[in-house]
């Protein structure tokens, strides 16, 4: 091999060695640059995991029944929070199920949440499990006797506020906020059960404006809206904390008063319709007056009829005295038992 050989067969090395030096010092700068990124990612991840919220509040989540879904936000001021059939109760669940007094969850510091049953005829679940103490974890379900099932958690105002308007969604009557007719009937069902076994009164009122018709057409629907909004805060405003008030549609609603005799449920009727026709209206720069024809009836459910038609029948004759108010020149009450 001559020289010139020698040195072409030099340079090619040459060549080469210099282009596997410049392929690792890329491979190395990639290296170099993907954990720089790593880092640069991993420092940007760990600015967004923020603290533990220190105002999160305690909150029961109904899981089964006509509630499926209700938040309750409990007051943790007080240090304990009890849950019952009572009415006296922090959360009151009118079951039959559900003892007087059922359980008691107790806050103690640290955010540590300790459940002590009372005694109750059913007993209390957590997690499946049947205890007399227990403390929570958030996520754990609390079932009080055979069917009420309760989830534990802590949320802040975001995800209060989300559960709270998905359950108003479903179960409310959206321009009123007042409940709507599918809460009403599943209510209906539970009190009728109830009546049933204690042999208790149940009445039921329909509730209609008078001319609201005339007040869309003359004055457009917003007014009527506006109206619909009224009728409804001083409806509530006469009935009792205990009665379940539903806009059925348009501009009939329904009352239902549990465990009242007829004379009563006449009584709050009357003083429904005096709360409506008693003073004007307010809408924007109108004064409207308004009135309101109720019927209204009483009945002792029994067990020869299932609870929708028991609901039936009662609506029936409700809507039948309703008739018979509008015939008799509205703006009064007529009722009857069953």
């Amino acid at each position: 091999m001559d020289g010139s050989q020698h040195e072409g067969k030099a340079m090619v090395e040459k060549e080469k060695s210099m282009q596997l030096d410049q392929h690792e010092g890329r491979k190395k700068k990639r290296r170099k640059l993907s954990t720089t990124s790593s880092k640069m990612l991993t420092q940007e991840i760990t600015r967004f995991v923020a603290p533990e919220p220190s105002d999160d509040k305690a909150c029961l989540v109904f899981m089964t029944g006509i509630d499926m879904g209700r938040p309750v936000i409990i007051d943790q001021s007080r240090g304990h929070f009890v849950i019952g059939r009572n009415r006296t109760s922090d959360l009151q669940i009118d079951a039959s199920e559900i003892s007087r007094f059922h359980v008691r969850l107790e806050f103690l510091p640290g955010k540590e949440v300790r459940l002590v049953d009372l005694e109750s005829r059913n007993g209390s679940f957590v997690n499946g499990h049947q205890v007399r103490e227990a403390y929570l974890r958030p996520g754990d379900k609390i079932r009080l006797g055979p069917h009420v099932l309760l989830k534990f958690s802590f949320l802040d105002e975001q995800e209060s506020d989300y559960l709270g308007q998905m359950f108003n969604r479903v179960s409310c009557d959206a321009l009123t906020g007042v409940m709507n007719r599918r809460y009403f009937i599943d209510t209906f069902e539970r009190e009728c059960s109830f009546a049933k076994r204690h042999h208790l009164p149940l009445s039921v009122a329909m509730l209609d404006i008078d001319f609201f018709k005339r007040v869309n057409d003359t004055y457009g629907h917003l007014v009527g809206d506006d109206v619909l909004k009224i009728f409804t805060q001083r409806v509530l405003k006469a009935i009792r904390k205990e009665d379940l008030l539903a806009r059925f549609g348009g501009e009939e609603f329904s009352v239902l008063f549990r465990q009242t005799e007829l004379e009563h449920v006449g009584q709050i009727s009357e003083r429904i319709r005096k709360s409506v026709s008693g003073e004007l209206f307010d809408v924007g720069d109108l004064k409207l007056q308004i009135t309101v024809s109720i019927g209204t009836v009483t009945m002792y459910p029994s067990g020869d009829l299932d609870c929708q038609e028991q609901l039936h029948s009662l609506l029936k004759i409700a809507d039948d005295n309703l008739y018979k108010a509008k015939q008799g020149g509205r703006d009064q009450v007529v009722y009857s038992d069953a």
